[in-house]
């Protein structure tokens, strides 16, 4: 549920793609199989893929979707790239800073801060993340101050067939942006900005931090 407590605050995240990161949401499904021919060539030629989402849960609207992106690193440098939390500042939307923090378990507290001139938001995520699947989940830790009032979500990285040197990065994303004035006002932003992760991810990955998380 994608909802920042001042509405002014809303729509000046949202117009600039800050809420990217947090808009998760139950049965938010990423698969790498059954895309269509077109969908195929997009991705061949390094084009970002989107299949945005509306569903209605009880009194709840929630918005999203599942995007696709290749990136030209292997499978295992892009998910050294998603563990490296410190670094995501430089791969996500708009966000000035990201720091670890311990939690229990598998789990991995990551403190968020996004900044634009005057706008400043932060929240902590509560990080999962499966070695052997190449998987991150998260959702917005509640327990501590936070902006947004709840999100989860996933991100995965997968082999791209058939050429071990690239990878396919498939973020799923759903979000509550609930039922203010002003938040209806900038739906369809909030809709498309949280599909473009992967693309802002393969952006970095390919270019500031291409000499990174090499073998």
């Amino acid at each position: 549920m994608l909802l920042f407590r001042r509405p002014p605050l809303l729509l000046a995240l949202a117009a600039i793609g800050l809420c990217t990161i947090v808009a998760t949401a139950p049965h938010a499904h990423g698969q790498e199989g059954e895309f269509t021919s077109r969908e195929r060539d997009a991705l061949g030629r390094g084009e970002l893929v989107t299949r945005p989402r509306r569903e209605t849960l009880g009194d709840h609207e929630w918005i999203g979707g599942t995007s696709y992106q290749q990136v030209d690193r292997p499978r295992a440098e892009v998910w050294r790239g998603v563990r490296d939390v410190g670094r995501w500042h430089d791969m996500l939307p708009e966000t000035r800073e990201t720091r670890a923090e311990r939690a229990e378990g598998d789990a991995q507290l990551v403190g968020v801060r996004h900044s634009y001139g005057p706008i400043d938001a932060r929240y902590t995520l509560r990080v999962e993340f499966d070695d052997a699947t190449h998987r991150a989940t998260f959702e917005v830790e509640p327990g501590r101050p936070h902006d947004v009032r709840a999100a989860h979500g996933f991100l995965e990285v997968h082999g791209w067939p058939g050429d071990s040197t690239r990878s396919l990065l498939v973020w799923a994303v759903l979000a509550d942006p609930g039922d203010n004035p002003v938040v209806s006002m900038v739906v369809g932003d909030i809709q498309y900005w949280s599909l473009r992760v992967p693309s802002t991810m393969r952006g970095f990955l390919e270019g500031a931090g291409a000499n990174l998380y090499r073998d």
